[in-house]
């Protein structure tokens, strides 16, 4: 599996070509990963079988938020 937010775009175009699928489409899954997006099936501009496609080969891993020690 491959964790996608990790992509940059240029490796998120590669990726999307490697399926099959139009460039374009790499664009459309990387604004909605750095949107906060974590579930493919909230990509509603994708088709399904990509959505499935997607899910079955990768994953979106959440976003942790750091705590400052030096903040109280």
């Amino acid at each position: 599996m491959i964790e996608l937010r990790s992509l940059g775009l240029k490796e998120m175009q590669n990726f999307i070509e490697e399926l099959g699928e139009p460039k374009f489409r790499a664009k459309q899954v990387f604004k909605w990963i750095h949107k906060g997006v974590e579930d493919f099936e909230d990509m509603t501009d994708l088709s399904r079988a990509l959505r499935e496609k997607l899910s079955n080969i990768g994953y979106i891993k959440n976003m942790e938020i750091a705590k400052n020690r030096y903040l109280k």
